[in-house]
């Protein structure tokens, strides 16, 4: 039976590659208190997570390169007032970052 969604709240973090969100997922978020994170390895798995775990608060993370909007789209829909966490980088240094 799924929770209510009254019950916890959702954070997405979808970083763009190169600006930083390995360094998050692998530092960072795993030593945050009071929340779950979820790895970017479990992504796939985070509704039935949600649905089996009675946390209150979960960050979700997702390297979201492409497909952006699909990505945004897909939260909104299991959680429409979740928060998104979008980590941005410098223009001129992400495209440098590139080559």
């Amino acid at each position: 039976m799924a929770r209510d969604p009254g019950e916890y709240q959702v954070f997405y973090h979808v970083g763009l590659g190169k600006a930083a969100s390995t360094y998050l997922q692998d530092r960072v978020f795993p030593k945050l208190e009071n929340i779950r994170y979820v790895p970017r390895d479990r992504y796939r798995g985070y509704q039935k997570l949600i649905d089996r775990t009675r946390d209150r608060r979960y960050l979700i993370s997702r390297e979201a390169a492409y497909r952006l909007t699909q990505r945004l789209d897909e939260f909104a829909a299991f959680k429409a007032d979740a928060r998104v966490i979008l980590v941005l980088r410098r223009h001129d240094r992400w495209i440098a970052s590139h080559y």
